[in-house]
């Protein structure tokens, strides 16, 4: 991949002054929780807000499923408040299963909500990389300004993503077959990563540049190309809270962690990844010494004691 290819012209930073970063992205995120971390705490409130309707769903739908649990009587044996019942098992599954074919719709739709995190979202962690400063409404307000349509046609995408993967999931291991249902989940399943991974770069690129539509698509995908691994890989990393949630459930201890930091974990780490990204292609100049100053670029240095 020639990385001449790719463009990235007119950036919007016009309304603020750009200082070299130098710090890693845990770095970066110490020096924000160290001098701002209120205005951190309501980024992640911020955050989710836009969450909220598609994890509302998820949340009620568990619950509907533990008080259905509670109310049937455990399979072949008689209860002090019921028979015996030895149909209960299969009774349960299709309620779960009708249950989570609701869900999912409501759920995928409430996702389109998500589309203003990846355009006044991302905007929000691309001044703060440049500036130091964590800006929160006007730099929301600015990014979904610039780019809401981009976050609006990932989310719709990715939710529709969602919904066949999970659709064909369950057609597939009633028609196909345990063996055939994994083998093509992993391959829909790395299909679903590398639309994912383009929707977020290009949602980058459209937050962070100005250009036309088919520019943008361009970039993304030469960027997709040119640096696959360190993307994929990051994009996994980011998505280490999701993978939390579904892995140990709504447990007291990982509520507080979303509630506090969660929501703003996600944005945060793939924003903050590709800006370093975006640095290789337009670093900031900064001006030798005895040099006059051609532009009031400053260094990003490490939190102040």
């Amino acid at each position: 991949m020639d990385s001449k290819k790719i463009i990235l012209g007119n950036e919007r930073c016009q309304h603020l002054t750009k200082r070299l970063n130098r710090l890693s992205i845990w770095g970066f995120f110490k020096y924000l929780y160290g001098n701002q971390a209120m205005k951190l705490l309501l980024v992640n409130f911020l955050y989710l807000v836009f969450f909220a309707p598609c994890l509302v769903f998820v949340v009620l739908a568990t619950i509907e499923g533990q008080d259905l649990a509670s109310t049937l009587p455990t399979w072949g044996t008689i209860t002090m408040n019921g028979g015996f019942w030895l149909g209960v098992d299969s009774y349960y599954q299709a309620q779960i299963m009708e249950l989570n074919h609701d869900t999912l719709w409501k759920a995928c739709l409430g996702a389109l909500a998500i589309s203003f995190v990846l355009s006044g979202g991302l905007a929000i962690i691309r001044d703060a990389f440049w500036s130091g400063k964590l800006k929160v409404l006007r730099s929301f307000a600015l990014g979904v300004k610039a780019s809401w349509g981009y976050g609006l046609a990932a989310s719709a995408i990715l939710s529709a993503a969602v919904f066949g993967f999970c659709k064909f999931t369950w057609w597939s291991q009633i028609a196909l077959g345990k063996g055939w249902t994994i083998a093509l989940c992993i391959l829909l399943g790395l299909i679903l990563l590398l639309v994912a991974l383009y929707l977020f770069i290009l949602c980058s690129v459209a937050v962070t540049y100005k250009q036309s539509v088919k520019q943008n698509l361009a970039d993304a995908f030469n960027m997709m190309l040119l640096n696959f691994l360190p993307h994929a890989s990051r994009l996994l990393v980011a998505m280490v809270p999701v993978a939390v949630y579904f892995i140990f459930g709504s447990g007291l201890i990982v509520i507080l962690f979303m509630l506090m930091l969660g929501f703003f974990y996600i944005p945060f780490v793939w924003q903050t990844h590709m800006m370093k990204t975006f640095a290789l292609f337009h670093p900031v100049q900064v001006n030798k010494k005895g040099e006059p100053k051609k532009q009031p670029n400053q260094d990003l240095a490490p939190a102040q004691n």
